[in-house]
């Protein structure tokens, strides 16, 4: 009990033990500090600070500490490391060379075109300057001698008419033209009586001889009219004509088949330009005692009095369009490839290739979810595809690859495994600078 109480006296002296006054020590700091004033405090802000953030350290959790440490970590490496992603097309530099020459060649082809096509050419256009409307018909009737029979002196058409009561025929030819428009106007025609004499072999024709006997011709000056007209009469006896087909006969020392026909042609002429027409009344002149009369049935033709002059033609737009939309595409694939495409990276091409060796030999594959151990077996590596589907086809075994996380081959790579040895073919992936180049 002493004991304690001694101690305890011993503390109470200590506690109990002269402190030097505050004010004279904080005033001999300052005078010794007072050049020093300024970065004291600037110091005492920036503890302020850091024991703050500390603070706030302090109050996150320890994995949520280490997330953000190594997000900021992370953050700075893409930033550092990771190129900016191209928004536009990788292609091979053949396969883009040959868009743009493609497209170049459609647009020069196509321009081409387009530039023949819509050129305006000069052509012949007709102009009507008038229309006409030309006729031609023919009547006729019998005149018969007298009789005790018939009490008419005429005999109509259409009819069938006795040789020896014919005293004589009369024909009556028209022919008229009507323009839309006054002009110069002329005629010509001719009245023509024919004998043909021939021989049939089957239903061919052979003619012997042939004579004509004109009858009537005219024509009427050229004037500026929109109308003319030609009316022509004319009476010829029947036996007439047999007389000089016997004539005929009889110089040939022998009969023939007889066509006789009375043909009634000739022309309106507007300002230059022809308008035919033509008209025939058939009769025969043999030895029957009984005939009949045919005639050309009427006729009406119209025609245009056209001029010709030569003007210039814009050709339509489906004439050149196909051209000019080929032109157009063309500068699209052009401009296009040269803009949204570029050259591919060599980790592109290297991609590019691997997926196209995937299809091009899928049957010939088998893929694992890991490739043998190489080192079992001595190794032997080939440079090419085609060689190694040929010897696995020889060893009668497929070609082993495995996929990595991209769906690419592991590394590259493909092998076939034999008894002795393990043959491998490697794409290895290349180091390409321009996969760290940041592309604007």
């Amino acid at each position: 009990m002493k004991s304690s109480s001694e101690n305890n006296k011993k503390e109470i002296v200590e506690n109990d033990k002269p402190i030097a006054p505050a004010n004279e020590t904080s005033d001999a700091k300052v005078e010794n500090n007072a050049p020093n004033e300024i970065e004291t405090s600037a110091l005492a802000e920036q503890k302020t600070e850091s024991d703050n953030a500390n603070g706030q350290a302090s109050e996150l959790e320890p994995s949520d500490a280490a997330n953000s440490v190594e997000d900021q970590g992370s953050s700075n490496e893409i930033s550092i490391n990771q190129p900016k992603k191209s928004r536009r097309i990788g292609l091979s530099p053949k396969k883009r060379r040959a868009m743009i020459a493609c497209g170049m060649l459609l647009l020069v082809a196509g321009g081409a075109m387009t530039f023949f096509k819509a050129k305006p050419f000069e052509e012949e256009q007709q102009t009507i300057l008038s229309s006409s409307t030309t006729k031609a018909e023919t009547f006729y009737k019998v005149h018969l001698k007298p009789n005790q029979l018939y009490n008419e002196e005429w005999m109509e058409e259409n009819l069938i008419y006795a040789t020896a009561l014919t005293d004589f025929i009369q024909v009556d030819f028209k022919a008229d033209t009507v323009l839309s428009k006054e002009m110069s106007l002329s005629s010509d025609y001719k009245v023509t009586a024919v004998i043909e004499g021939y021989q049939t072999k089957g239903e061919a024709r052979a003619p012997i001889y042939e004579r004509r006997y004109v009858l009537k011709e005219g024509s009427t000056d050229a004037a500026v009219k929109n109308y003319a007209a030609i009316e022509e009469q004319i009476t010829f006896d029947p036996q007439y004509y047999r007389n000089l087909a016997a004539q005929a006969e009889e110089i040939l020392g022998g009969q023939t088949a007889r066509d006789f026909y009375i043909l009634f042609e000739g022309k309106f002429i507007v300002d230059s330009k022809e308008n035919n027409f033509t008209q025939k009344m058939m009769m025969p002149i043999g030895k029957d005692q009984f005939f009949e009369i045919t005639k050309t049935e009427a006729s009406s033709t119209d025609n245009n009095i056209t001029e010709t002059n030569k003007v210039m033609t814009v050709p339509p737009v489906i004439n050149y369009l196909p051209f000019g939309v080929a032109a157009a595409a063309g500068l699209l694939l052009s401009v296009g490839t040269a803009i949204a495409t570029r050259v591919q990276t060599a980790e592109e091409a290297w991609r590019a290739n691997l997926n196209k060796l995937l299809r091009k030999y899928a049957s010939r594959l088998v893929c694992l979810e890991q490739l043998p151990d190489i080192n079992d077996k001595m190794i032997l590596r080939l440079n090419d595809m085609d060689s190694l589907v040929a010897l696995a086809e020889e060893l009668r075994v497929p070609v082993l690859y495995s996929l990595d996380e991209e769906e690419l081959p592991t590394d590259g790579r493909f092998c076939v495994t034999g008894e002795e040895y393990i043959y491998i073919l490697e794409y290895p992936k290349p180091q390409d600078i321009t996969a760290i180049r940041i592309e604007q």
